[in-house]
């Protein structure tokens, strides 16, 4: 088992560098990489290196690998061999990038003070490791992706052209690896420094649109809009003055087709403006889309075994909305159109399985013993 984490490991970290065989010989092309990574070349000069990086004994060895028989890779000895050619192919090509970068200031020493402003000779790895590692997982694992994203571990900051440091104007891949760390001890500091949660700086929109691409990887069909003036009036419960309009995303969880006025289940998620111009309660709201029963299972295709289970009152839903503002509990809202006292439920699920699914092995123990969900 641990060896075939491995070869799996080492095999993916390979495909990863093999976009590097995109440039090989390309000068233009290694320009265009470097000018994506955010530097303007000095004067006359094309390429820095990447061009010219010999790649021929890295792919050989890649391809010894991934282009494997299923037979051979299911037997961990026949692939030890290749393993290990490819982990010392990684290493030789990952020391040659750092080459390159250290001897940046000794290549470009006659164009002035530009590695010194630039700082290419130190960011040059990070940047590109950081580019190739986000273009993989947008091609790999799309899902994966959009997770990522949402949770800001992958991230495109904007940055202004600034030619006193060689900068050109661009949008940069960067994975910022400590939010890992930081999703599972400190969410609320990670929504902070992300989206400005409890802040006056709260980018809803920025959430919403990583939020769509997740939905859109899941097979929902989103959109997002503008949030109707009156709209936010209701829902705010107050007279709405300041400029602008909040964003708002639409999505589908399910929708029948080929019927007149047929079943539709979906959310709104919509900015919530702060309480006054200056506060840091800005937050958000979800207001359920229901159209016809409410009541049943819809299949969850992208997940295997897998369902939402939802019911409650359509009528009701039409007319509520829940608030969530930092550091408040959540918020109800019903339209004034409503009663105060109405009453009504709604209940929405994600299932895997059922009762009369067979039981799944969730931990396996030595000796035959384990333990089961059904």
């Amino acid at each position: 088992m641990a060896n075939n984490i491995v070869n799996s490991a080492t095999a993916e970290i390979g495909q990863i560098l093999s976009y590097l065989a995109e440039i090989q010989g390309k000068v233009d092309q290694a320009k265009a990489l470097v000018n994506l990574m955010g530097w303007e070349l000095p004067p006359g000069v094309e390429d820095i290196g990447l061009a010219s990086l010999d790649l021929t004994e890295f792919l050989e060895k890649l391809d010894a690998v991934i282009g494997a028989p299923d037979e051979e890779w299911e037997d961990e000895i026949a692939m030890l061999s290749r393993i290990a050619e490819l982990t010392l192919a990684i290493n030789s090509l990952a020391q040659a990038i750092d080459t390159l970068a250290l001897e940046l200031p000794v290549k470009l020493a006659s164009f002035g003070d530009y590695v010194d402003r630039t700082q290419i000779h130190k960011q040059l790895p990070k940047r590109l490791l950081d580019f190739l590692l986000v273009n993989y997982l947008a091609n790999k694992s799309p899902l994966a992706y959009a997770i990522l994203h949402l949770i800001d571990v992958i991230d495109y900051p904007y940055f202004e052209a600034n030619h006193a440091i060689f900068q050109v104007e661009h949008v940069r891949a960067v994975i910022h690896y400590n939010h890992f760390k930081t999703f599972f001890t400190d969410p609320a500091q990670l929504a902070k420094e992300a989206y400005g949660w409890n802040t006056p700086d709260f980018a809803a929109l920025r959430l919403l649109t990583r939020l769509s691409l997740l939905f859109q990887t899941l097979g929902l069909r989103n959109r997002i809009q503008p949030l109707d003036h009156h709209a936010e009036e209701i829902w705010l419960g107050r007279t709405v003055s300041e400029a602008g309009t909040m964003p708002q995303l639409i999505a589908f969880l399910h929708e029948e087709r080929g019927a007149v006025a047929g079943f539709r289940l979906g959310l709104s998620i919509f900015g919530a403006r702060a309480s006054s111009v200056g506060a840091s309660d800005s937050g958000l709201g979800l207001v359920p889309i229901v159209r016809g029963q409410a009541q049943g299972s819809i299949p969850f295709f992208r997940l295997e075994d897998t369902f939402i289970d939802f019911t409650g009152d359509a009528d009701l839903l039409k007319g509520i909305a829940l608030l969530q503002r930092p550091e408040q509990d959540p918020e109800l809202r019903i339209a004034p159109s409503f009663s105060d006292t109405i009453a009504g439920r709604f209940a929405l699920g994600l299932r895997n399985g059922s009762p009369q699914s067979p039981p799944k092995t969730i931990l396996r123990l030595p000796g035959g013993s384990g333990l089961q969900i059904q």
